[in-house]
């Protein structure tokens, strides 16, 4: 999952599993909001463990 965050703001981009979405809501804020120049990318990866039984 992807996600971008205003560093400025705190608004961000909905989450989803196209990075370029995400990237693309940058530059529609930025257009809004032209003094916002910085964001954090946001990558949700899942992971599954288990113990092996011996």
């Amino acid at each position: 999952m992807y996600a971008q965050e205003c560093d400025v703001c705190g608004e961000g981009s909905p989450r989803g599993a196209d990075e370029d979405e995400a990237t693309q809501w940058i530059f529609r804020h930025v257009r809004n909001n032209p003094s916002h120049n910085s964001y954090t990318e946001i990558v949700k990866r899942g992971w599954r463990a288990w113990m092996r039984q011996s």
